[in-house]
């Protein structure tokens, strides 16, 4: 169905997101909905930035 990863990048207090949805689940929500908890656990681990 779906992956996604946060991981903090190493000296910093920055994240980078990785996000893979397989195409029959494209249009469902289910990309928008990981991206969407990977920013609530950036603001819970209070980060600067996430980048991809």
């Amino acid at each position: 169905m779906a992956v996604a990863r946060l991981s903090k990048l190493h000296g910093t207090n920055e994240a980078e997101f990785a996000l893979i949805v397989s195409d029959s689940y494209h249009p469902r929500g289910l990309g928008r909905e990981l991206l969407r908890r990977l920013l609530q656990m950036g603001q819970e681990e209070k980060l600067e930035a996430i980048v991809s």
